[in-house]
């Protein structure tokens, strides 16, 4: 049987309670015993699940638009396959390999919405489904602190492999619903990296060099500045796509725009008092108002 994992288990030998079950119903598992492949293996996230694996010792399949294995070899030949495209992709490709994967196989994805690409996997393939979001970029210093969230969709003899992979590792396993799982990101990445291109878009417009900034800055500013950088030198097209294509993101800018508006008038009208206690009102509870499907 040929293999394509997203992690390694080269701790698991030793390890106690769940990591026992990590491959339940394969049997004769052992390290280098099977292959690896990644759709999108060489860039992103998925080339740091690749450049994992390979330290770890196993042979891995990377596969990038134009180099590799082909993703429908993938498909045929390997048992789990875990697609690591940019979001506008991830649909396509899922109905590309879907219908080529075995019903005892699991397919995986990695992209930063769950919902959608979920739905695409459970309609285009009679496999084994769980979404993945790993909560952290393609080159972290430290697996301290990390973690992942996997949204079991159709699931049976993988249940518990993706999470004793994660766990081998080091990395906090977070195990919920696709549903739950867009509406934390609509504020944890959505409405967060919003708020920041605005903050940027802002600054470019307010006359003020960045030196000067720098000289003015309190240590909370400079942290915002830093995450400022650290968004407009990253990939736009992904931040884009992670704002854009998240449901739920559109209300809590609506929401976001209301209270802007409000506090607006307050400054017009120099009402400190009113300001300060419409401030003191701010709860977190209930912040994420449902979408309608």
């Amino acid at each position: 049987m040929h293999v394509c994992l997203l992690c390694g288990i080269e701790n698991c030998r030793s390890a106690k309670g769940p990591f026992k079950k990590l491959f339940p119903g394969v049997g004769g598992v052992k390290k280098g015993s099977f292959e690896i492949g990644i759709i999108g293996g060489t860039g992103g996230m998925g080339n740091w699940c690749s450049e994992t694996l390979r330290g770890q010792g196993y042979r891995v399949h990377a596969a990038g638009r134009n180099t590799g294995m082909s993703m429908e070899e993938m498909a045929r030949r390997c048992a789990v396959v875990i697609v690591s495209v940019p979001i506008e992709a991830t649909v396509s490709v899922i109905g590309r390999i879907g219908p080529l994967l075995s019903k005892d196989s699991l397919l995986m994805d990695l992209t930063s919405i769950k919902e959608t690409p979920v739905r695409a996997m459970l309609s285009s393939t009679g496999a084994e489904v769980m979404g993945c979001h790993p909560l952290f970029g393609p080159q972290p210093n430290t697996v301290d602190n990390l973690s992942v969230v996997l949204c079991p969709a159709r699931v049976d003899r993988w249940a518990s492999w993706p999470s004793g992979v994660f766990a081998a590792v080091g990395i906090e396993v977070i195990e919920t619903t696709p549903e739950e799982h867009d509406r934390m990101m609509a504020v944890v990445q959505g409405l967060n990296h919003l708020d920041t291109i605005l903050l940027a878009l802002t600054l470019g417009h307010c006359g003020i060099e960045r030196s000067d900034l720098e000289r003015f800055a309190t240590p909370l500013f400079r942290s915002r500045l830093a995450a400022v950088d650290k968004v407009m030198e990253g990939n736009h097209r992904m931040y884009a796509e992670i704002i854009c294509s998240n449901p739920r993101v559109a209300p809590l800018i609506e929401e976001f725009e209301k209270i802007l508006e409000e506090l607006k008038g307050y400054v017009r009208q120099g009402n400190g008092a009113a300001f300060a206690a419409r401030a003191a009102s701010a709860r977190f509870a209930k912040v994420i108002p449902p979408v309608e499907d």
